[in-house]
């Protein structure tokens, strides 16, 4: 996942931003999985390469909306994707 999102970055931007965009992505997915999770002895942070790639498709799919990425066999484009994603972690990603 990382090399497709990659490449398509690397496409657009130098490679300096890749690595940017990688770090920035972890570095603010782990930092709001601590800020804003609830406490429970059940939810498990989960920081890493999760958090990058999601910053990788936001920024695909913001920077090309009209891009269309495949969902398992279902061709969609960006924007709907990044809607479906958001409302997934917003309502049932614990």
């Amino acid at each position: 996942m990382l090399g497709f999102m990659g490449k398509a970055i690397q496409t657009n931007f130098p490679h300096k931003y890749i690595y940017l965009l990688y770090g920035l992505g972890a570095l603010f997915g782990g930092l709001s999985m601590t800020v804003f999770q609830r406490p429970s002895p059940y939810i498990h942070p989960r920081v890493g390469s999760e958090s990058a790639i999601s910053a990788y498709i936001s920024f695909l799919g913001l920077l090309n909306p009209r891009q269309t990425f495949v969902l398992f066999v279902f061709p969609m484009p960006a924007w709907s994707l990044l809607m479906l994603l958001g409302g997934y972690s917003l309502f049932f990603d614990p």
